[in-house]
């Protein structure tokens, strides 16, 4: 989808939607990211629709997703305020298993 003059956007230039999320849990992963079924898509299907008449679904579902930032202290046992949270080595131990 191309915008007017003013506004040159092409759309399909973007291939990647970058993930930046905070918690660590396998199940809230998969209740949020998982391809068509999850939250993120389910939440960009009902945003955009079918805005300037555009097959938004079927480009969502064509792009990946890259999670580029994240650790565990999103949580629900990571501690709060300016000394909690979970370090770096037990964020890494979590996301790895």
């Amino acid at each position: 989808m191309r915008n007017d003059a003013k506004n040159p956007c092409d759309i399909n230039l973007i291939k990647v939607f970058s993930i930046h999320d905070y918690k660590c849990g396998q199940k809230y992963w998969e209740d949020n990211y998982t391809l068509k079924t999850g939250t993120f898509y389910k939440e960009l299907y009902s945003q955009l629709g079918n805005y300037k008449g555009y097959d938004w679904k079927t480009y969502i579902d064509s792009c990946e997703l890259w999670v580029t930032e994240t650790n565990c202290n999103g949580d629900p046992d990571a501690k709060e305020g300016p000394d909690g949270g979970i370090d770096s080595e037990e964020s890494c131990l979590r996301i790895t298993g």
